[in-house]
């Protein structure tokens, strides 16, 4: 097999034929991608599976699987299918499911009819979720502005937040509301008791109003009392009560009502806030914690608070984290799941109701691609292969189509492992990079055909080689998913490991034989 035709080469303003050649690689289950799993706390039925009794290892939510983006919050959660289809589950006393109903329900609801979602979030008793188009959309409680409506009012089904269509990550705290839009700016919105918007007030806002007048946000995460935020720079940002020093700002506690810079460190790549507590990831993939440390959620093997950022020692190479109320979890690259703290309600998901002080092997059976937890509960989404080992020779030829939608990228905004997702009639399959014994390479131009970026694997590392010239290496998630393809128009999604997406472009695939993986 000729290995020259291991790349892709990613032109976004102009018509290009390329050639992979890859083979088939045995999957460790046969439990289809996408799969969702919830496990813990089910006082309101969050976990989705018809019952209000709690689970101390993971359950199946829906045998039909593909889903591919998730969220939680408090009593209720809510996913997004690869078809685009909007799914929450859970408490409903204040309509948060958005189904026009104040009925719990103990397992997944469809939202409406649209099949354009492209992220969710939850906050305590309110859901944010964005479209494909770049609009965002509101509901549930809106007793303190959450809903960027301006008004208190409370929508029992999903309401578009302004006329804006370049809004590009979304999240939601427990009371208030948070965005990116394309340009970088950070908006909040929503309850304002302990100074979580960061405009120096304790005034509720009820249309979003930006922060500040920084134009080079990344990613935001909210909790009750405080929130965290990183820039295109790597840097790292919070605001909010510090009464637990979760803010990991080492001169004291107290407020702070706009952002300050948490240490001078400019290699942040993710991070988690939750009540007490704060986990973060750097770009060498080493995990990070701070603050209340009663329930052992910091992972440090012992109950001492932190005020500031402190490695988790390991040997591992973390990929993605999730922060619940009093505990944590990460994923490694290999998509093995680590949980630690307080065990009450099983939300470590290992079997037990017992507490770990450090980050411990959950010894699940199945490889994880996304979790997330925001209270004593917890959602996974499966990252599995079907087994098919008898298409070690197909190869497919694609050509890449002028682009129909850009969310204007930049290298410098970007961090690895990228994943790729492509729309095959209603279906989504999402595979990552390549298999390490062999090489892939993407590249990214603008509309005038200049680099904005390139990205190759080479064994377990991805390297991404930035318009300055400057080349950086990442360990990479590597599994993938089979995916058969058939001739026809496909629509391709570029993400990162955060899920915040890189650009979108039209392929059609002339020739197809076998499966691409």
């Amino acid at each position: 097999m000729n290995m020259k035709k291991r790349s892709f080469i990613l032109f976004l303003s102009f018509m290009m034929i390329l050639s992979i050649s890859v083979p088939a690689i045995a999957g460790q289950t046969n439990q289809s991608s996408g799969a969702v799993f919830t496990w813990g706390n089910n006082s309101f039925g969050q976990l989705g599976i018809g019952t209000t009794s709690s689970e101390s290892a993971p359950v199946l939510v829906d045998s039909d699987g593909q889903f591919e983006k998730i969220a939680v919050s408090s009593t209720h959660s809510a996913a997004i299918k690869t078809d685009g289809s909007l799914w929450t589950w859970g408490r409903n006393l204040h309509g948060q499911l958005g189904d026009g109903t104040k009925t719990d329900s103990y397992v997944p609801v469809r939202v409406g009819e649209d099949s354009d979602w492209i992220a969710v979030s939850a906050g305590a008793a309110h859901s944010l979720a964005l479209k494909s188009d770049g609009s965002l959309w509101s509901w549930g409680y809106g007793n303190s502005g959450q809903l960027g409506q301006g008004s208190r009012d409370t929508y029992l089904e999903p309401v578009q937040v302004g006329l804006d269509t370049d809004w590009k990550m979304i999240e939601a705290g427990p009371e208030a509301s948070y965005a990116i839009k394309e340009d970088h700016t950070l908006w909040a919105w929503g309850g304002n008791i302990d100074y979580v918007l960061g405009d120096g007030t304790q005034s509720n806002a009820f249309l979003p109003k930006q922060v500040g007048q920084d134009s080079d946000w990344r990613f935001v995460s909210a909790a009750q009392k405080h929130v965290m935020a990183i820039k295109n720079n790597g840097s790292l940002w919070t605001w909010g009560n510090n009464n637990f020093q979760q803010m990991g700002l080492s001169d004291g506690t107290g407020n702070y009502t706009f952002p300050v810079q948490v240490g001078s460190s400019t290699d942040w790549k993710m991070v988690s806030a939750a009540l007490t507590h704060t986990l973060a990831l750097k770009q060498d993939s080493t995990l990070w914690a701070w603050g209340n440390n009663a329930y052992y959620q910091l992972g440090f093997g012992d109950n001492v608070n932190r005020s500031a950022p402190e490695m988790i020692q390991s040997d591992y190479t973390w990929s993605f984290i999730t922060a619940g109320v009093v505990h944590s979890a990460a994923l490694t690259a290999d998509g093995s799941l680590f949980t630690w703290g307080t065990n009450t309600h099983g939300q470590l998901g290992n079997g037990t109701t017992e507490t770990s002080t450090v980050p411990t092997e959950a010894g699940l059976p199945r490889r994880w691609m996304k979790i997330a937890a925001k209270s004593n509960f917890m959602m996974a989404i499966e990252a599995s292969d079907n087994d098919d080992s008898n298409n070690e020779n197909d190869n497919l030829s694609v050509e890449w189509m002028t682009p129909v939608s850009l969310m204007k990228p930049a290298y410098q905004h970007r961090t690895l492992p990228v994943r790729f997702r492509l729309s095959v009639d209603e279906k989504q399959p999402m595979f990552q990079a390549q298999d390490q014994n062999q090489k892939l390479t993407l590249s990214l131009l603008d509309e005038q055909g200049h680099l904005i970026a390139s990205w190759h694997t080479d064994d377990a590392l991805i390297y991404r080689t930035d318009d300055s010239g400057e080349t950086g290496h990442y360990q990479a998630n590597l599994h993938l998913k089979t995916l058969n393809l058939q001739p026809g128009a496909y629509h391709l999604i570029v993400e990162d490991a955060a899920s915040y997406a890189l650009g979108s472009i039209e392929i059609t695939v002339s020739q197809a034989k076998g499966r691409l993986r």
